[in-house]
């Protein structure tokens, strides 16, 4: 891009001024004062400054170095460019009269900053910081850049050196650049967790080294919690506004119900008591009418009932004698039954004794006695059985006989066998007897005794009747079964008689034969329970009608008396209802006078609990608005959004400077990796030309680590003197306009940058600026008409 024309119709010094400018050298002459560096910042801020100024800062700076002096209200500027072989123009006017206006190649006219802003972009390559500190770098600015890398002890690297100059003249100090980063990361993210993307600790309330962003997250819950807390009281004082008009409402409606009624409350009370007595009269009227009516009648009715009670209580005389002869009958039946079983028990009876005098007489002591002279017996049998023998003849010639024990003797014949328990005796034909016994024992006394004792227990037997022992017991048994047999029929007996003579209940039973009856019991009861019903009825209706006549023979005296009465209320009521004609009626919807009081004090009770109701609610409305926060909800609302999106502002920025903060360690990184070795390159270039060659590089390692050698000696950099860092300022500019144009065409403000050079450095400086001049177009002040003669190309003057 190339600057074709600049115009002012006053800026500053300027007034109505219209430079063209062309393509390589352009020379603006002018002794100081003259207007040339007013012409260069006039083509700057044409380019950059914004047509509306604010009333502060680096705007009111700027307003007071360029409005005209004394009385001028506005100052502007014009540039024309030439871009890729395109016209294009940008005015400006600050002050009173402030706009922006750019046309385009194809005379389209742009007004509107913004686009104004992006079509320019288009056409300048770098941004604002380039050209301010390069392109448009006073030669003192570089001066000051280039001393303060010098001030670095610590630097020797002139890779780093060329890196750490471009960067100042960029607007941006390393350093610094680092320094503001973290600077504004701490600012940003102070006790912020980047990769919870949260408070360090969620349940902690961080004081100290808050950043903005932990700072706006506590802002937006303080505001939440703050808008919750306005929210909840507003609607609990929305629904308090709302109840507070629906009891007003109530309050009116029943105020009006309240004052209508009361209009009419003192003749709804007269109402109230001549009503109640107008009706008892009448009611009393009707109840003598049917009074009149029913005297007579009751009269007849009383004489009826009496002669209907004469007629029952006879019926129940007869039904009551009825009853009794049918209890006599049942008594007949009774006595009867009872002689028939004495008669069939005494029968019993007699055959019971019968049969007791049939049986031998035998008790239980006889009983006794035989069984011991039995045991006896058995006893001594027993001792005779002690021994077992067993006995065989073999051979015998004579006739052999054996007693065995107790039994008789018996002829036995050769091979018989024979046992015995405890005594043989055996005989050999008439001349031989052998006596064998078993134990010791005396086996003819215990014989005898055994004799004994069997003649004893038969003559026992024989003097009981009976042929055994066993024999007798069951007649004992059968003996006293008879005996409780006999026991059973007397007590039977004695039950049926009852300590009664039985000659006498057959007597009585013979004075009933006569008794006669063909209806039930049953029949007779129910008949008989009928009829005193029915003459409990009557004589409870006697009773009732005899009490009311002799009632109203007391109240009345007599039904001719009764109807005086009647004509004195009916009098009486036509004068209550005459009274009752000019009173106020009840209104609609009431029946009675006691519902219309009733209701008219429960109305008026209601008023009073809505004005109690009003002044409770009216008490906790004020109550809760001393609660409220001091802003709205509304207000809350809004500031809470503004909070959010600070905080999302905040957040982006804070995400952009995590971006930058990792894009400016691998750029810087990058750059330590030799990639300003082109820039390096052009620098010792010019440099070695600007110093006549007495200035150059030495030895390059990898690192690039560059050192400077003046005839071969080595030179710290900051023992260079002042007319050696101007050339070291030019040729550093120089080296940096070529890195950046890369060989495309563009141009460079000088001012008089070759003042304090020697002649000799002077004439190889403006050799080079002439070179530089081929391709680019520069534009250079000076004061020194010489100095313009020897730069040549296109001279402008001032003043």
């Amino acid at each position: 891009m190339k600057i074709k024309k600049y115009s002012c119709t006053q800026f500053g010094g300027l007034k109505n001024v219209d430079i063209e400018l062309k393509d390589g050298l352009n020379v603006i002459i002018g002794p100081n004062e003259a207007g040339k560096s007013t012409v260069v910042e006039g083509i700057y801020f044409t380019l950059f400054k914004n047509h509306k100024l604010r009333r502060q800062g680096n705007d009111l700076d700027f307003r007071e170095r360029f409005t005209p002096k004394p009385n001028g209200d506005y100052f502007d500027g014009k540039v024309e460019i030439e871009w890729k072989g395109k016209s294009y123009s940008l005015e400006k006017s600050w002050g009173a009269s402030s706009y922006s206006k750019m046309m385009l190649e194809n005379e389209i006219v742009l007004q509107e900053p913004k686009t104004i802003e992006v079509e320019l972009k288009k056409l300048l390559k770098f941004g604002e910081k380039t050209y301010s500190n390069i392109i448009f770098s006073k030669q003192k600015d570089l001066k000051n850049a280039i001393n303060l890398i010098l001030q670095d002890e610590a630097t020797g690297d002139l890779s780093s050196v060329l890196r750490r100059v471009v960067m100042e003249l960029d607007g941006v100090s390393v350093d610094k650049l680092k320094k503001s980063i973290n600077a504004e990361y701490h600012e940003i993210f102070g006790r912020w967790d980047i990769e919870k993307w949260g408070p360090q600790n969620p349940n902690k309330r961080f004081q100290k080294g808050v950043g903005k962003l932990l700072e706006k997250y506590y802002q937006i819950q303080d505001l939440q919690q703050e808008l919750n807390l306005s929210k909840a009281v507003e609607s609990k004082l929305t629904k308090i506004r709302q109840n507070l008009r629906n009891i007003e409402d109530e309050k009116k409606s029943l105020k009006d119900e309240v004052e209508n009624h009361s209009k009419i409350e003192a003749d709804i009370n007269k109402r109230a008591l001549i009503e109640p007595k107008l009706e008892r009269n009448k009611e009393l009227e009707t109840k003598l009418r049917q009074i009149i009516l029913k005297w007579p009648q009751q009269k007849e009715k009383l004489k009826y009932i009496k002669e209907k009670l004469t007629q029952v209580k006879s019926e129940i005389k007869l039904e009551e004698k009825q009853l009794l002869d049918l209890n006599k009958l049942k008594e007949k039946e009774n006595l009867g039954q009872i002689i028939a079983k004495v008669n069939e028990n005494k029968v019993k009876l007699q055959e019971v004794k019968q049969k007791l005098e049939e049986i031998p007489t035998i008790t239980s002591d006889d009983i006794r006695m035989l069984e011991k002279l039995l045991n006896k017996i058995q006893t001594c049998q027993t001792a005779m059985k002690a021994g077992k023998m067993q006995g065989k003849i073999i051979k015998s010639e004579v006739p052999i006989k054996v007693t065995k024990d107790l039994e008789q003797e018996k002829e036995f014949k050769p091979l018989d066998d024979f046992i015995a328990e405890g005594y043989l005796r055996i005989s050999l034909g008439e001349n031989t007897t052998i006596e064998i016994q078993s134990g010791e024992f005396d086996f003819q006394k215990l014989k005898s005794e055994i004799d004994e004792y069997k003649n004893q227990l038969a003559e026992k037997l024989e003097n009981l009747r009976v042929n055994s022992v066993e024999e007798g017991k069951v007649i004992l048994e059968k003996k006293q079964q008879l005996l409780t047999q006999k026991d059973n029929v007397e007590n039977e007996l004695n039950f049926l008689l009852a300590e009664k003579n039985y000659d006498d209940i057959k007597q009585k039973y013979e004075c009933l034969k006569g008794v006669n009856n063909e209806r039930s019991a049953v029949e007779i009861e129910s008949n008989l329970s009928t009829l005193r019903d029915k003459a409990s009825q009557l004589e409870a209706e006697k009773i009732s009608i005899t009490e009311r006549l002799e009632e109203w023979s007391l109240q009345y005296e007599s039904d001719d008396k009764l109807f005086d009465k009647v004509a004195e209320l009916k009098i009486e009521s036509k004068e209550l209802e005459n009274q009752v004609e000019i009173l106020a009626p009840l209104p609609d919807g009431f029946s009675t006078t006691y519902q219309f009081s009733q209701h008219l004090t429960k109305v008026r009770t209601k008023l009073d609990g809505c004005q109690s109701e009003i002044m409770e609610l009216k008490d906790k409305y004020y109550s809760l608005e001393k609660d409220m926060p001091d802003s709205s909800t509304e207000e809350i609302s809004k500031q809470l959004e503004s909070i959010k999106d600070e905080f999302e502002r905040i957040e982006k920025r804070g995400k952009s400077l995590i971006k930058v903060s990792e894009v400016v360690k691998e750029k810087l990184k990058k750059i330590d990796e030799n990639s300003f070795q082109p820039l390096a390159e052009s620098f010792v270039k010019y440099l070695r030309v600007i110093t006549l060659d007495n200035y150059s590089s030495g030895k390059i390692d990898n690192s690039f680590n560059l050192e400077i050698h003046k005839q071969g000696i080595y030179m710290p950099l900051k023992l260079l003197s002042a007319g050696t860092q101007d050339c070291v300022a030019l040729a550093l500019r120089l080296a940096i306009l070529e890195v950046l144009y890369n060989g495309q065409a563009g141009f460079i403000v000088l001012d008089d940058c070759l003042i304090d050079l020697d002649p000799a450095r002077k004439a190889k400086s403006i050799e080079l600026i002439k070179q530089f001049a081929v391709k680019n177009q520069i534009i250079f002040t000076t004061c020194n008409p010489q100095t313009g003669e020897l730069l040549g190309g296109n001279k402008i003057n001032l003043g």
